[in-house]
């Protein structure tokens, strides 16, 4: 991989191109960059009576319905109401002609051999039907209209296609019509009310000009899209996303609200607003300045917002494309979409610009590669799962730049206007749906399972402050950035909130009860990966936060039973685990832990559950809670003549005299890391945003430390904020302080265990930094 320095060297020279060289070069390497595309034409099943698959799209959605058991978040409904004389009957032969025209309109899922798979119902009447609202409250009747569209589909013995007609008044309207989002994308709706005015306008006023003809059908892509992909080409696809996604941190730890439950069901809520007056313009104006486009320069300022909130580098994005490349799919209402999970970095030391760039070149080289679908990169790439989490993502982004009229929201001889519906439910944790109109706004849908809708307002008058800000200088350094408050370190030391990899960082002092924690973790030694199994809000689960927040791991929350849980463990291959005895009692007979993976069994524990306990691992932790909750004692598994031994008492520690063990830190020690006793306290004096870890050591050490492979049993620091002061004492404060020009960011590093790369970085140097202060 290429150097920033190499690729700012290489796009100064790309800019010196004459126009004409430059169109050749482009030409040349994105016929390297993309494989050749198959050239097999979209045409019309032979037998389509017959059952067909699901598109790959249609099959996830398929699959999260039925993990959910919840229709509401699956309904796609357009919603306009209708000033004028309306032909209710010509509307309903409208509708008809609709669904005839269109067979994703007719379509059921059926099981044929174990799997999905589509069948198209004979052309019948519609699910039409007329309510009379005359003299309703608007409230009362906009919740009737929403809580009908909310009702959802039955797939199995519904087509997804339902019609209301809400009458308000004889000259007054409220059509809704609601399809099933397996069979509708955002074009989709356009084309449907363009169809059905253009059979309302034939049936009530007897003529309309002809709607192009339809050469597939929409389950005949379905069938083409299963069919196309093999060969070179799929190698090619497979191997691209592989090292995309090698070493992708498997969630985005950004604080939440609340605990996030063990079991996603799609909840959700969505919030709209608008950017500040002319901010629109100025994103079009920078990004043509930059050679980009306004969607990749939006996607990179809310990458970086993210970043700011998570204190994460290395973060994946689920952005929607549409895969209408083909004319003859120009007219079909389907689900044509599929999900890119885009992954890029943020670093200390860029600038807005470096982001903006490399946010291009990671999209167009997933752009070129889009055609494998999302599903097949789930399965291919195999990432770590966890409870509650959605593989490879769970922030997404979408950006539609609307120019044209908008919606054909009512026919001829009618006035319509866009009629408002609730709307529930989202399959990640938070999303945000740009439109680039004449107006630059978003929607943010987001879980509300964990998150406040405060957060979500907060988030997105960031977001568009954000934006303001890259756009008026592009070269402004990321930690020079406005910071949302509660971003970084002072959420991670604020929120009480859980992300799965330990930010409960105040839980040590803020609870008495957690006190005899840091004695357990000098017990239990270098820790990598925790797999927890409490359940959020149990005393367990708050001595796992705890303890993976003292010892620098990676929490893992899952919920599992027998032979379940042990394949999940098998899978993620954790350092330890975290478990009741009679959870780890229940595993499957003769099932060993993998190597190097340590249990911790708390709670009661007869001789022979302990027996058979002490045959699962090489090493067995046991432990007792503490009546008001924490450890109260904690040792090595041994089963005695006489009794279990139930390990030593554990001494609280003092507030203020805590110690926090070892975090990796990634530079070479020879050349960063500073030898020094355990009880040394090292000073840097190197001048003021200098990076790395100190050099100078204590005047009792040393002057250079013995080499080895390992930072081990070093103490390194860094000054990571290029203005803060470099000679704060005491352990680190926040990394982007609002402050930051008073308060030196500062990171002490542990490093009694083997370097390991951490998953909330893709960086291979510098420190993790700690937001414990003691």
């Amino acid at each position: 991989m290429t150097t920033e320095s190499e690729t700012e060297a290489l796009q100064r020279r790309l800019d010196h191109l004459p126009a004409d060289r430059r169109r050749a070069l482009e030409r040349v390497l994105r016929a390297r960059a993309e494989p050749p595309r198959t050239n097999a034409p979209l045409a019309r099943r032979a037998d389509p009576d017959t059952p067909a698959p699901l598109s790959y799209a249609q099959e996830r959605l398929w699959y999260l319905e039925q993990l959910y058991q919840r229709r509401d978040i699956f309904a796609f409904p357009t919603a306009s109401r209708l000033h004028g004389p309306l032909d209710v009957a010509a509307l309903r032969n409208a509708c008809a002609d609709l669904a005839a025209r269109h067979d994703s309109l007719r379509t059921v899922v059926t099981i044929v051999n174990g799997a999905p798979a589509q069948r198209i119902l004979p052309v019948s009447t519609v699910d039409f039907d007329l309510v009379d609202l005359t003299g309703t409250d608007p409230a009362a009747y906009t919740e009737r209209a929403s809580a009908d569209a909310l009702a959802g589909f039955d797939l199995a013995t519904q087509p997804p296609l339902r019609v209301r007609v809400y009458r308000l008044a004889d000259d007054d309207h409220v059509l809704v019509v609601n399809q099933h989002v397996a069979v509708a994308d955002m074009p989709s709706r356009a084309i449907l009310l363009r169809d059905l005015w253009n059979r309302y306008e034939a049936a009530a006023y007897g003529s309309a000009p002809p709607l192009p003809t339809l050469p597939i059908q929409f389950v005949d892509f379905a069938v083409w899209q299963r069919e196309r992909l093999s060969g070179d080409r799929l190698a090619g696809l497979l191997d691209y996303w592989q090292r995309h996604l090698a070493d992708a941190p498997h969630k985005l730890a950004i604080p939440t609200d609340r605990p996030r439950p063990a079991r996603h069901e799609g909840s959700g809520r969505f919030y709209y607003d608008t950017a500040p007056e002319g901010l629109g313009d100025r994103v079009y104006e920078a990004a043509r300045a930059l050679r980009t486009t306004p969607s990749v320069l939006l996607l990179a300022c809310y990458r970086i917002l993210l970043w700011q909130y998570s204190d994460q580098e290395d973060i994946v994005i689920g952005v929607p494309k549409s895969e209408r490349a083909h004319p003859e799919t120009e007219h079909l209402i389907g689900y044509f979409v599929n999900v890119l999970p885009l992954r890029s970095q943020v670093h200390d030391t860029d600038t807005a610009r470096q982001v903006i760039a490399r946010e291009h070149i990671h999209a167009l080289a997933a752009y070129a590669r889009q055609e494998l679908p999302y599903e097949r990169v789930v399965q291919d790439v195999n990432p770590v799962r966890e409870a509650g989490v959605p593989p490879l993502y769970q922030v997404s982004y979408s950006y539609l730049a609307d120019a044209g009229p908008g919606l054909p929201l009512a026919p001829a001889g009618l006035r319509g206007e866009p009629f408002p519906l609730r709307s529930e439910g989202t399959e990640y944790d938070l999303g945000i749906n740009v439109l680039h109109g004449v107006r630059l706004g978003a929607q943010w849908p987001y879980n509300d399972d964990i998150f406040d809708e405060s957060t979500v307002v907060t988030l997105a008058g960031q977001f568009w402050a954000l934006v303001n800000e890259v756009v008026t200088g592009v070269d402004t350094p990321v930690v020079a950035l406005p910071v949302p408050p509660g971003a970084g370190g002072e959420a991670a030391s604020s929120s009480t909130a859980s992300t799965g990899t330990a930010t409960e960082t105040g839980t040590l002092d803020d609870d008495p009860h957690l006190a005899t924690i840091p004695a357990a973790a000098a017990l239990v030694g270098p820790v990598s990966r925790l797999l927890s199994t409490a359940p959020h809000g149990s005393a367990l689960a708050d001595v796992d936060a705890a303890l993976a927040d003292a010892t620098g791991a990676e929490l893992i929350r899952a919920v599992g039973d027998g032979a379940d849980f042990a394949a999940l463990i098998d899978r993620l291959r954790p350092s330890h685990v975290s478990a009741t005895t009679p959870l780890l009692a229940r595993l499957p007979a003769g099932w060993r832990a993998p190597e190097g993976c340590a249990l911790l069994a708390v709670g009661d524990l007869h001789r022979a559950a302990a027996e058979r306990l002490v045959a699962r691992a090489d090493l067995v932790w046991y432990g007792c809670l503490r009546p008001g909750g924490g450890l109260a004692t904690l040792g090595r598994l041994s089963v005695g003549r006489e009794r279990v031994a139930a390990g030593r008492p554990l001494a609280p520690c003092a507030r203020g005299r805590r110690t926090r063990r070892a975090v990796p830190c990634r530079r070479a020690p020879s050349a960063h890391c500073t030898w020094a006793p355990s009880t040394a306290r090292i000073r840097t004096s190197r001048p003021a945003g200098t990076r790395g870890c100190a050099r100078t050591a204590p005047s009792n050490s040393p002057a250079r430390p013995p080499t080895g492979p390992s930072c081990a049993g070093y103490h390194c620091t860094r000054a990571r904020s290029p203005i803060c002061s470099s000679n704060s004492p005491g352990y680190a404060t926040p990394r982007r302080s609002p402050h930051r020009t008073e308060a030196c960011t500062r990171i002490w590093c542990w490093t009694a265990r083997p370097t390991r790369r951490s998953h909330g970085s893709s960086s291979s140097s510098g420190c993790r930094a700690s937001p414990y202060r003691g």
